[in-house]
């Protein structure tokens, strides 16, 4: 059965979190910690600037489309609009009585067009900010980079001592399901302010890395079994809150920010399948 159907997704408590194989050498076991980590993507929040080329072919595409295209009804409406006005102008100019045009002014076009305007003002207020150098700089700030997808990287905190380098979001609590520990860990390592979609069931990618010596000694494990979860920021605009206990730092990178910070070739390039699916 492969390993990436849903079935899989549920491990049970039957495997705890480690998996013992015999080594084809010899008698020797090999000892497996299962981990489910999680790249999680800030999306884009704009499209990216276009070159010089898109923007004389969109010119054309607008004049094209302006010239062949049909009014839409609210289009029609202001042309509607516009001639009732002019009319009760003329009759209010003339002394007359407007009750000929009852019923017929009500919430004009313009009218709705000045909502939508000052709705799209606080919307634009509220998650579009403008990206410069100090916002760039900031690499806890998720407005940074609107253009791109932004991935969170982490230093966690594992025992009373030992912080980890940059990674992504892990954990090794797997108790009944991969994706059930990875909602309960990151809920616990932000205190609840990051609110995640994660995208399947099932997990994307997978990679097998080989501890260091004396990791391996003191823990008494050889490998970790990474299982790669694609997951989705809800709230842009969420003001995060760590949990000092479980997270040393954090920043939201782009995808060639996260090659220089993190290391480790095979482990990046499993997670990054994410980004191009």
């Amino acid at each position: 059965m492969k390993i990436f159907t849903p079935h899989y997704t549920s491990f049970g408590r039957r495997l705890l979190t480690e998996i013992c194989t015999k080594n084809i050498l010899g008698d020797k076991t090999t000892r497996s910690e299962i981990i489910a980590s999680v790249v999680l993507i800030r999306p884009p929040l704009s499209a990216p600037r276009l070159s010089d080329i898109e923007e004389k072919y969109k010119q054309k595409q607008m004049e094209i489309e302006a010239r062949n295209s049909l009014k839409s009804d609210f289009e029609l409406q202001m042309e509607k609009d516009e001639k009732l006005l002019a009319k009760k102008r003329e009759l209010e100019e003339q002394g007359k009585d407007l009750s000929e045009l009852e019923g017929e002014i009500g919430i004009t076009a313009a009218m709705k067009e000045d909502e939508w305007m000052k709705n799209a003002k606080v919307i634009k207020n509220k998650f579009v900010q403008i990206d410069d150098n100090e916002i760039r700089g900031n690499y806890k700030n998720l407005y940074r980079h609107p253009e791109t997808n932004l991935i969170l990287s982490v230093k966690q905190k594992f025992g009373s001592s030992y912080v980890s380098p940059w990674m992504l979001p892990q954990t090794n609590d797997v108790q009944n399901s991969l994706r059930g520990a990875l909602e309960i860990a990151i809920n616990e390592m932000f205190n609840g302010t990051i609110k995640m979609k994660m995208m399947g069931g099932a997990p994307f990618s997978y990679n097998k890395y080989k501890y260091p010596k004396k990791l391996r000694e003191s823990r008494d494990i050889d490998y970790g079994e990474f299982f790669f979860f694609g997951a989705v920021l809800k709230d842009p605009s969420a003001d995060i809150e760590v949990n000092d206990q479980l997270i040393a730092d954090y920043q939201w990178l782009t995808a060639e920010e996260i090659d220089k910070k993190m290391k480790g070739k095979q482990y990046i390039k499993a997670a990054k399948m994410c980004i191009h699916q």
